[in-house]
């Protein structure tokens, strides 16, 4: 009886496993997973577009190797198009499923190669300086327009390595997240103007060089198709004051849904909360500052207003550090002087007594002499 039972726990794990094992055979046999890229190099900002094959896939995972990915089943992840912003060799991964059914991964490693951008190097004589240089996409567009900058990197320089990179993008502040101490920032212009910019980059051994373009970022407006019946204005309140000044601005754009400033102080903000479109802030410097304010809807640019030298502050009075004589309040009385307790007043007919006292004495001596 023992030994029937055993045989049968046998058959049964065997059979368990024939399970388990034929459909993944299976589905690694019928559904090969592959995928292929376009382009798979260039320079920085490299737009790839990528193309999976897995047959009866209806869920595809991606890594694109620079610690982004997309997971999910609808159609546009079966096509995914993925931009790399800095230079490098990454590895691309994919894995398919179809339902709930595993259907296999593929890596292809050192995949997409993004290279430096063509930053000429400087010169190889020895004891040369580092060569400051960059590029710029897109160098025009309407606003807001965000502009992926590549810099000279260490990569680039000979005879020394470049190790500090300082930007001036033109404009007058940066948004949140924005840096200038990398060789590949991304910089976004919310108003309409020709912005110079300049790239100053030091290395090792004192190196040090600059670079300055003219009018290199061209920002334009779009002239909404429909005009605009109430043009978009601002006021503020107070328009001037002592430092430090809190200014609150109020915005009248009808329509408007996201709102940019520049307070003239080198701060502004964008965005589309009540505090973007009524901002409030405060300048700690004495100066006279010009106010610009961006507006977009459905982002569609509407317009810009400027005013100038729209807000004055005023240096503080300085606090006096003299200290003022105590004076006697008027009307107050003077109080007599009293005399001190241990003197004693002299009676006037004293002192005539003693004068008259030392006359006769006096007298007297003469006639005895």
């Amino acid at each position: 009886m023992i030994r029937r039972i055993t045989i049968l726990c046998c058959f049964a794990g065997l059979l368990c496993a024939c399970l388990c094992i034929l459909p993944a055979l299976a589905a690694g046999e019928d559904a090969p997973v592959d995928f292929a890229a376009i382009p798979v190099t260039g320079p920085p900002p490299l737009q790839v577009t990528f193309s999976a094959f897995a047959p009866g896939a209806d869920t595809w995972d991606w890594t694109f190797g620079d610690g982004t990915g997309v997971k999910g089943s609808t159609p546009e992840k079966e096509v995914p198009v993925h931009t790399y912003l800095e230079p490098g060799v990454y590895t691309v991964t994919l894995t398919a499923y179809a339902g709930n059914a595993y259907l296999g991964t593929e890596k292809k490693e050192a995949y997409i190669v993004v290279s430096g951008g063509g930053i000429t190097p400087s010169s190889t004589e020895p004891g040369a300086v580092n060569r400051a240089d960059f590029s710029a996409t897109p160098k025009s567009g309407p606003a807001p327009l965000t502009v992926y900058f590549q810099g000279t990197n260490a990569a680039d320089v000979r005879n020394g390595w470049a190790n500090e990179w300082v930007w001036d993008f033109g404009d007058t502040y940066l948004l949140p997240e924005e840096r200038t101490d990398i060789s590949n920032p991304v910089h976004t212009y919310t108003f309409p103007g020709l912005y110079t910019v300049s790239l100053t980059i030091k290395g090792t051994g004192g190196r040090e060089d600059a670079v300055v373009k003219k009018d290199f970022i061209v920002v334009g407006g779009i002239t909404p198709v429909t005009p605009l019946e109430i043009p978009p204005d601002f006021v503020a309140e107070p328009l001037n004051g002592t430092a430090p000044l809190t200014v609150q601005f109020t915005s009248s754009a009808p329509g408007a849904d996201r709102w940019a400033w520049d307070f003239g102080d080198g701060n502004g903000s964008v965005g589309n909360g009540a505090g973007e479109e009524h901002p409030a802030h405060t300048y700690t410097t004495p100066g006279t500052y010009t106010v610009r304010m961006s507006v977009w809807t459905a982002d569609a640019y509407l317009a810009m207003v400027e005013k100038e030298g729209y807000i004055t502050v005023d240096a503080a009075p300085p606090t006096p550090t003299e200290t003022l004589p105590t004076k006697t309040p008027v009307g107050t009385p003077i109080p007599a002087t009293t005399p001190c307790p241990t003197e004693t007043p002299f009676p006037a007919w004293m002192a005539a007594a003693g004068l008259g006292g030392a006359v006769l004495l006096l007298g007297r001596g003469n006639r005895r002499g």
